[in-house]
């Protein structure tokens, strides 16, 4: 799978993320994100959160980016 890095210079290299918005864009990523977690992508999850994320669950849990990617990973 490409890196995100590797898709937002390929969109950017074709001029396509000029026509493109904040909507669109996060839209892509988005999209990457899921991607990534059905593949258990690990790497191109540790690009696409920041250091600092954290995973608020609607039960209140939360689980900071490495909890998150490893529950993800096993």
């Amino acid at each position: 799978m490409p890196s995100v890095n590797n898709i937002l210079n390929g969109l950017h290299s074709l001029n396509l993320l000029e026509p493109m918005g904040d909507k669109e864009i996060i839209s892509v990523l988005y999209r990457e994100m899921y991607q990534a977690m059905v593949e258990k992508d690990v790497m191109t999850l540790e690009q696409i959160h920041v250091d600092d994320f954290v995973l608020t669950h609607m039960t209140g849990m939360r689980q900071s980016k490495q909890d998150y990617i490893q529950s993800i990973a096993n």
